[in-house]
């Protein structure tokens, strides 16, 4: 991880880190062409990976962007040994639906290189910035997760990783 700092500072890779900082809004990874992805990869020794959601739409509707990207980076990633910590935030009443986590974790399990899944509790810790940002904040009245409760979703999305394998 240290070393991404030498691809930020060196002259020959600017034009990709003002690609990724141009697109950073962007959450689709297939922006960027393949060979500055692998330059990048090259000197990057572990990947966090936020999926917010599994499902196609849902991650449109809570998005703005499909997942096709970032689920197709993830297969990248396993099929060239990149280690990965994938990292899901679990919203009651709008990412914690079983059938869904069943999915996630079957599509986990197929993941090589895959050393973490993280799942953390949604909470509303953010919500001041985007008033001060003036940006409306598209979870405004969602609850915060219980600790316990996420365990139980985590315990979903782990059993169908273990059932696959």
């Amino acid at each position: 991880i240290a070393k991404i700092g030498e691809v930020i500072l060196s002259e020959s890779e600017n034009e990709l880190i003002n690609t990724v900082q141009t697109e950073k809004n962007e959450t689709e990874t297939n922006k960027l062409s393949l060979e500055k992805v692998d330059a990048l990869l090259a000197v990057t020794d572990l990947v966090m990976l936020d999926i917010k959601r599994f499902d196609r739409e849902g991650h449109k509707e809570l998005t703005g962007h499909y997942n096709d990207g970032i689920l197709a980076f993830a297969k990248y990633l396993s099929d060239h040994g990149k280690k990965m910590w994938v990292r899901f935030v679990c919203v009651p009443g709008l990412t914690d639906d079983e059938e869904e986590l069943k999915e996630y974790g079957r599509f986990l399990s197929a993941l090589k290189t895959l050393e973490a899944l993280d799942v953390l509790p949604y909470h509303t810790m953010g919500v001041k910035k985007y008033e001060a940002l003036g940006i409306p904040y598209r979870l405004e009245g969602l609850k915060p997760a219980e600790p316990a409760y996420v365990a139980t979703r985590k315990s979903v999305i782990l059993n169908a990783m273990k059932a696959e394998k």
